[in-house]
């Protein structure tokens, strides 16, 4: 005894792109497909080939005059998390005795 669950053919009158005959299964595999080859095409050097050198990242100009407070190393104390057993590494930063980052 076999069950048919194929959605019978319905033809779109308003001329609509939507097929019906893709089944779900024929959707997931497609667009893992798509989406595989999108991620290996990112890692191509051609195609990111109009990508700025520091690959988007926020630019800080750096002078002499800005000097960023804390990070001298008296105001940097490093240091492990203990919420879990993983004991992730901290490094903590200190400004007028209080922990401010």
């Amino acid at each position: 005894m076999t069950i048919d669950t194929k959605i019978p053919d319905q033809k779109a009158t308003n001329g609509s792109l939507l097929n019906k005959d893709v089944t779900r299964r024929d959707f997931i595999k497609t667009s893992a497909f798509v989406g595989g080859t999108v991620a290996l095409a990112g890692g191509l050097p051609w195609v990111t080939g109009g990508v700025s050198p520091d690959h988007g990242a926020a630019y800080i100009p750096q002078s002499s005059e800005f000097v960023y407070p804390l990070n001298k190393p008296e105001n940097i104390i490093y240091t492990v998390c203990l919420n879990c057993h993983t004991a992730c590494n901290v490094k903590a930063k200190i400004q007028d005795g209080l922990l401010v980052k």
